[in-house]
C-alpha cells in the first residue's frame, strides 16, 4: 500500500507541473430549452509526454483561487485520455454560476487506486459559463407582469415597475413589445392563412427532396437521424460524438480525434489519426499519420512521421515506424536517395552490393577511391594517404623475418603454418626430409607414425586416387606387405593377380594362414548380386559346417572331435552319415568301399521290400529305353533260428508294376549279384528300384539285422 501511495504522490506531482487545460463550453439546448450542462476538455501530459490510459477525475468549483470550501464537487470515473486530451461534461447547477467569480479545482488519480491527488492552481471560468443565466436576469424570475417594468435591467420588483411603455429594455421580450405578442387561444393561431400547408414559404416536414427551398439559421440545429447532402460545408470543424474529427484552417488539415488540437499558429500542416500531432503547437510544413504520431518538440518544420505510435524528433527528417526498431520497413520497390544515405552499420544485414552499379566509396568512408579492382593479381597498396592497385613486389616481403614462412630450401628453426583455406604444392612435400624424393614422403625418427582420422561419424577417414596402384612396402620390396591394383584386386604378401577372378591373394613362404577369429561362428560368406548364398564356417564348439544360406539349412557338416561327416545330418555317427537318398553314377569298387545299407527293416514275407536309398527316377518327353544296371552284395551273418535250406533272398528289380526277379540265394555268408535291364517306356516320371524279399513261411527266417546288402544302381536313358 506504502509503495502504490509513493507512485500516486509522485504521479501526481509531475502532472500538477504539466498539466494544460483547454475550455470547451457548448449550449446543450436551444435558447428556448437551456441547461446548465456544458463541456469541459482537457489535456493531461506527464513529464511532458503525453498521457494514455483510463483516470478518475473530481470536479470542484470554488468562489476564490485559494482557500475556501467547494460551492459544488462532482467526480467523473474511468475517463478514457489519448494523446493526452480528455473530454466530460459538467453541470453544477444553474445556481452555482451567480455573476460571482468562479474556479475550477481538478484531482485526478489512476482508475480505483488510491485517493485523488489535487492538481494546483485553479483555473478560472470565463464568462462563456454564465450565458446559462444572463447578468441582466437578476430578479427576473420573479416579475409577474412585464408590461409595466420600465427598466428591465434594473427591475427589482417586476410588479411595481410603473412604465412598460417606456421601458429602456426589453431585452427579456427579444425586443418587442408585449403587446405585440398573441396568447394561445387567439384565433389567429388556428384559422387558414400564409403560410398554408405544402407552402414553399418554409422548409417541409418530409422524406421527399423539396425543389428549389433553402435554409438558413443562425442557431444551432440537431438531427437526430441521418444528414445528407452534396456538400456538407463546415466553418471550422466536423465533430462526431462530441469530438472534433475533421478540421481545417491555416492551410491546416486534422483529420481524428483531438489530431492539432493544441496547434495556436503553425500552419501548412496535414494530421491524420487521432491524437496526432498533439505535441505541436507552432510548427508548420508538417506531415503526421497514424494513431498518436508526433513530433517531439512543438516547433518542428517539414517534419514527417508515418505510423502508429511514430515520432519525428528534427525538422526535414521524415521518421516510418517507432523507434528503437519495434517497427520493420520495407519498400517493395526501388528506392532512390539524391541525397546521403546515413544507417547504423551494426543494423545494415543483407546488404546487397552488387547491386550498386555505378560511384566510388571515398577513402574517408571506408572504401578504396577506387573505381575498379586492377588487372588480375593485383594487391591493394596503399601510401598512407591513397590506395592503388598493383602486383606483389619482391620489397613488399622482408628478407628473412620470422613473421612469415621463407622461400627456401633450408630448414626453418621456430616455424610453424596454419591456414583456413587450400594450399597447393607444385614440387614435393617431405615431412622429417630436406629432399623428398616422393611427391610425399614422411620420414619418423620418434616412430610416431602417420595417421589420418575424421571426428565426423561417418566420414571419410581416406581416398586415393582412382588411377595407379597403393602399395604398402616391406624392406627393400616395394608393395612386399600389401597391395591394391589398379583393378581392384587385393594382394597381401606381394602378389596381385591381374585376372579380377582373383579379387584376394595371400602369398609367402611356409605356412600361410588367413585367419578368422570370433568367439561364436567365424567364416566367409559367399554372396551372389549382394543376396547370401553359401557360408563356410566353424561354429559351436568347433564344428565345420558349409552352410547353405540361400534356403536356410546346413549342408555339411564335420564333427571336430570324431572327424565324422554329415551330409543333411549335424549328429553323424560314422564317418559319412547322409540323410536322405544318395545317388551314384559311377561304379563304386571294392566289397569294403561300396555303400552300406542298413536293411533292418526287410522283414520274412512274400512282399518284397525296398532296399533303402535304392532309388532312382528319370523323366522322360517321349518313348524310349530305359538302360538299367545294378549289382548287389549280400552278407549273411548268423541268425538264431534261420533255415539255411529254406531262408532265401531274392532280389528284385522293380520298375513301376512290373517287377523282375534276378535272384534267389540262399547266401551262407556273402553273395554278389550283377546284371542289366533294358526296357521300353512311354513319356512321363520313372522309378527304378532294388528291392529285397526273403521267401519262407516261417517267421523268423531271413537277414534280419545281421544282414547287409551292399548295391549300385545305374539308370540310363536312350531316347527312341
Amino acid at each position: 500500500m506504502k509503495e502504490t501511495k509513493e507512485k500516486l504522490l509522485k504521479y501526481a506531482c509531475t502532472v500538477s507541473i504539466c498539466l494544460a487545460f483547454v475550455f470547451v463550453i457548448v449550449s446543450a439546448q436551444s435558447a428556448l430549452g437551456q441547461t446548465s450542462e456544458f463541456t469541459y476538455q482537457g489535456k493531461l501530459n506527464d513529464n511532458s509526454a503525453m498521457a494514455f490510459g483510463n483516470f478518475d477525475f473530481e470536479f470542484r468549483l470554488f468562489g476564490a483561487a485559494t482557500g475556501g470550501t467547494a460551492l459544488a464537487t462532482q467526480q467523473r470515473l474511468n475517463v478514457s485520455v489519448s494523446g493526452g486530451v480528455f473530454i466530460v461534461q459538467l453541470d453544477f447547477g444553474a445556481n452555482a454560476f451567480n455573476g460571482s467569480t468562479r474556479f475550477l479545482e481538478i484531482a485526478v488519480r489512476p482508475v480505483g487506486v488510491g485517493s485523488f491527488t489535487t492538481i494546483t492552481p485553479r483555473q478560472p471560468f470565463t464568462s462563456t459559463p454564465y450565458s446559462v443565466r444572463s447578468l441582466s436576469a437578476g430578479n427576473a424570475d420573479t416579475a409577474t407582469n412585464a408590461a409595466n417594468a420600465t427598466n428591465a435591467t434594473n427591475a427589482t420588483n417586476a410588479t411595481n415597475a410603473t412604465n412598460a411603455t417606456t421601458a429602456q429594455n426589453a431585452l427579456n421580450l427579444g425586443g418587442v413589445a408585449a403587446n405585440q405578442y398573441v396568447l394561445t387561444n387567439d384565433s389567429r393561431l388556428s384559422d387558414s392563412r400564409n403560410p398554408l400547408p405544402n407552402s414553399t414559404n418554409y422548409i417541409q416536414n418530409t422524406t421527399s427532396q423539396q425543389s428549389s427551398s433553402n435554409f438558413n439559421i443562425s442557431g444551432n440545429g440537431t438531427v437526430g437521424g441521418t444528414l445528407s447532402g452534396n456538400i456538407v460545408n463546415a466553418t471550422t470543424q466536423f465533430n462526431i460524438g462530441g469530438n472534433r474529427v475533421l478540421t481545417s484552417g491555416l492551410n491546416n488539415l486534422y483529420v481524428g480525434n483531438g489530431a492539432g488540437i493544441v496547434t495556436s499558429s503553425g500552419d501548412n500542416n496535414t494530421f491524420v489519426g487521432s491524437g496526432t500531432g498533439s505535441s505541436n503547437t507552432l510548427g508548420s510544413n508538417n506531415t503526421l499519420f497514424g494513431f498518436n504520431a508526433n513530433v517531439a518538440s512543438n516547433n518542428l518544420n517539414f517534419a514527417t512521421a508515418i505510423g502508429s505510435g511514430a515520432v519525428v524528433s528534427s525538422s526535414n527528417t521524415m521518421v516510418f515506424g517507432r523507434s528503437s526498431g519495434l517497427d520493420t520497413v520495407q519498400i517493395p520497390g526501388a528506392l532512390n536517395v539524391a541525397g546521403a544515405l546515413n544507417a547504423n552499420g551494426s543494423n545494415l544485414t543483407n546488404l546487397n552490393a552488387g547491386n550498386i552499379t555505378s560511384g566510388l566509396l571515398s577513402i574517408a568512408r571506408g572504401g578504396t577511391g577506387l573505381s575498379s579492382s586492377g588487372a588480375a593479381g593485383n594487391f591493394l597498396r596503399s601510401d598512407g594517404t591513397n590506395w592503388t592497385s598493383s602486383l606483389l613486389l619482391a620489397s613488399d616481403i622482408p628478407s628473412g623475418s620470422a613473421n612469415y614462412i621463407q622461400n627456401t630450401t633450408t630448414l626453418q628453426s621456430s616455424s610453424n603454418f596454419n591456414i583456413s583455406g587450400n594450399g597447393l604444392i607444385g614440387g614435393r612435400l617431405g615431412i622429417g626430409i630436406t629432399a623428398p624424393t616422393f611427391k610425399l614422403q614422411v620420414i619418423d625418427p620418434s616412430n610416431a607414425g602417420l595417421r589420418v582420422q575424421t571426428n565426423i561419424a561417418g566420414g571419410t577417414v581416406a581416398s586415393f586416387g582412382s588411377n595407379g596402384e597403393f602399395s604398402v612396402d616391406a624392406p627393400s620390396v616395394t608393395g612386399g606387405r600389401f597391395r591394391i591394383a589398379e583393378n581392384g584386386n587385393v594382394g597381401i604378401g606381394g602378389t596381385v593377380y591381374s585376372s579380377t577372378r582373383y579379387k584376394l591373394a595371400v602369398s609367402g613362404t611356409g605356412i600361410i594362414r588367413s585367419v578368422v577369429n570370433s568367439d561364436s561362428n567365424a567364416g566367409l560368406g559367399l554372396l551372389l548380386n549382394s543376396i547370401p548364398r553359401w557360408s563356410v564356417a566353424t561354429v559351436g564348439s568347433g564344428q565345420f559346417q558349409i552352410y547353405n544360406d540361400a534356403i536356410g539349412q546346413n549342408a555339411v557338416w564335420i564333427d571336430p572331435v570324431t572327424n565324422n561327416v554329415g551330409i543333411g545330418t549335424t549328429t553323424p555317427t560314422a564317418k559319412l552319415e547322409v540323410n536322405g537318398d544318395v545317388k551314384v553314377t559311377g561304379t563304386i569298387t571294392g566289397p569294403r568301399t561300396n555303400m552300406a545299407l542298413d536293411t533292418s527293416s526287410i522283414t520274412p514275407g512274400s512282399t518284397p521290400t525296398l532296399v533303402p536309398g535304392l532309388s532312382q527316377t528319370v523323366v522322360v518327353s517321349g518313348n524310349a529305353k530305359l538302360l538299367v544296371q545294378f549289382s548287389v552284395h549280400a552278407f549273411r551273418g548268423l541268425c538264431v533260428g534261420c533255415n539255411a535250406s529254406t531262408g532265401e533272398i531274392d532280389i528284385v528289380l522293380n520298375q513301376g508294376l512290373a517287377n523282375r526277379v534276378f535272384a534267389t540265394v540262399v547266401p551262407s555268408s556273402y553273395v554278389y549279384i550283377s546284371g542289366s535291364w533294358l526296357m521300353s517306356v512311354g513319356a512321363g516320371s520313372h522309378t527304378v528300384e532294388i528291392k529285397a524279399h526273403t521267401i519262407g513261411g516261417t517267421v523268423g527266417y531271413g537277414c534280419g539285422t545281421s544282414c547287409t546288402i551292399r548295391s549300385n544302381l545305374i539308370v540310363q536313358v536312350i531316347p527312341e
